[in-house]
């Protein structure tokens, strides 16, 4: 028993601290108490009991929407829509948090219009997450039927498309157009040429007078006949025979311009279909290549109208997006599903913001008691900075003061060693005139006693030389002990002034 009064009392302890987190506030805080034992804040603690009870239950909901709306989906297990569904509620709940923490209830009127506005965004965006699921849920029967009216409507509309993409409407066209030649093409055949009327009148004019001419001629050769049965003589005879043979030659020759007419138009006639048949003959090849071309086309559409017939049919069967799709149809076709999702939407979204509206425009004891800690942590923050700048412009100031104490010192230094430079370049400046004079006589010096020793050595062949040597000498020794005398001297003088 003792244990699960425990037990109990951990758990009480751990709602409310979750409570309190989600409010973002500290459990100490609502809890805090007075001397006789009673909560020091008791409406701020049941406003913000109530503000983390609302985040959860938002979160919680549009948790289940996410994991609804993934479980819809075909390619998702049902532990992935599970999984998914608890990241995303722990999102909103995050989110919320956020939004409560980021709303003042001291704040100005405008900057609370401003935040109000962006926050009811998105909590527009979390109530359609919320709203959705329930809404498809209560409208499955429906949401199936109008589902599946899309996919027939799109199979219908994939026949057509189909055929159109393989190119059977224009193939169809020019075997219409091959069947009407062809048509046209044997009707001419059976038909006669378009002279041929003419020239049978010609013919039936020419064997009418044929005929006429052989009643006459016949009239005429009676009478010849006669004539030669009755010739007295040799000569009536002889004439009348010649009238038979003229008139019997008369009458083959119309008979033979009669008879060629008749050949014209048979020949005429013979041509015209000869030629008729060489294009019925070429309109069939024609329509046959059409057809076998039709075909081809019919069989790559009906392939086409297949495999997009099967992608339809899948698109149907995805669960999430052609209920989505059916949802979207039903809100623009169907008021009563409308004004329905449009109920839901108002209903949450008002829940929604009702924990914005109560957190910005009720100020409990609680708030008040917040609203005095921020402002005496800013208070220490403010004094906190003050007291940093000052220190800083202190040891800023100390650093100055100390530079010019530096600098007046070098200043002061920098005046004795300039003293003592111009003092160290005259007595160089006095060194270099005691030493340029003796310079210059001992190298004169020396140079004599190189013309000397050259006139020695140049010298020495002649006989009057061994007189001048004696001389010679001692003025060589001279300028040595000058030299010497000189280069002692300089070096006394360059000694002293080291």
């Amino acid at each position: 028993m003792p244990n699960s009064i425990t037990l109990l009392a951990n758990l009480k302890t751990s709602i409310k601290k979750f409570l309190a987190l989600s409010a973002t506030i500290s459990l100490d805080t609502l809890e805090e108490k007075d001397e006789q034992g009673n909560h020091r804040f008791a409406r701020g603690r049941h406003k913000y009991y109530g503000i983390g009870a609302l985040v959860i239950f938002f979160a919680i909901f549009s948790g289940y929407g996410m994991a609804h709306m993934l479980g819809t989906m075909a390619g998702i297990s049902a532990l992935g829509a599970v999984v998914g569904g608890v990241l995303w509620g722990g999102f909103q709940w995050l989110l919320e948090r956020q939004i409560m923490m980021s709303v003042a209830p001291d704040a100005r009127v405008w900057a609370k219009l401003f935040g109000f506005g962006w926050r009811s965004l998105i909590a527009m965006l979390s109530v359609v997450t919320m709203v959705y699921p329930f809404f498809v849920e209560s409208n499955r029967a429906e949401i199936d039927v109008r589902a599946g009216e899309i996919a027939h409507a799109r199979l219908i509309d994939n026949v057509r498309t189909s055929q159109q993409a393989a190119g059977v409407p224009a193939l169809q066209a020019m075997a219409s157009v091959a069947e009407q030649k062809l048509q046209r093409a044997e009707a001419e055949l059976a038909g006669d040429p378009p002279e041929l009327p003419a020239l049978r009148q010609q013919a039936r004019v020419c064997w009418v007078q044929l005929r006429e001419a052989e009643v006459k001629t016949a009239a005429r050769l009676s009478q010849l006949e006669d004539a030669r049965r009755v010739a007295a003589d040799a000569a009536a005879l002889n004439q009348a025979e010649a009238g038979i043979a003229a008139l019997a030659a008369k009458r083959d020759s119309a008979k033979n311009v009669c008879r060629s007419r008749d050949r014209q138009i048979a020949d005429k006639l013979a041509a015209w279909k000869t030629e008729k048949s060489v294009e019925r003959q070429a309109i069939v090849l024609e329509n046959r290549q059409i057809d076998s071309r039709v075909e081809a086309a019919g069989a790559r559409g009906r392939i086409l109208e297949g495999e997009q017939a099967a992608r339809i049919e899948k698109a149907a069967n995805s669960g999430f997006a052609a209920d989505f799709e059916a949802v979207w149809d039903m809100l623009q076709h169907d008021a009563s599903r409308r004004v329905q999702f449009i109920w839901w939407f108002a209903w949450f979204l008002s829940i929604e913001l009702i924990v914005m509206i109560v957190k910005l425009s009720s100020l409990t004891d609680l708030d008040y008691r917040l609203g005095s800690d921020e402002s005496l942590f800013r208070q220490r923050v403010q004094l906190d900075l003050e007291l940093r700048q000052a220190e800083l412009q202190t040891a800023g100031l100390r650093a100055r003061m100390q530079a010019r104490g530096t600098q007046a010192a070098l200043q002061q230094d920098e005046g004795r060693v300039w003293q003592e430079m111009e003092s160290q370049a005259l007595q160089l400046g006095l060194y270099k005139e005691q030493i340029k004079l003796p310079a210059e006589l001992a190298e004169a010096a020396l140079q004599q006693m190189l013309r000397i020793q050259d006139m020695d050595k140049r010298g020495a062949a002649f006989d009057a030389w061994a007189s001048l040597d004696a001389v010679m000498r001692r003025m060589l020794q001279d300028l040595e002990n000058f030299s010497n005398d000189q280069f002692v001297r300089n070096k006394g003088i360059k000694l002293g002034k080291h």
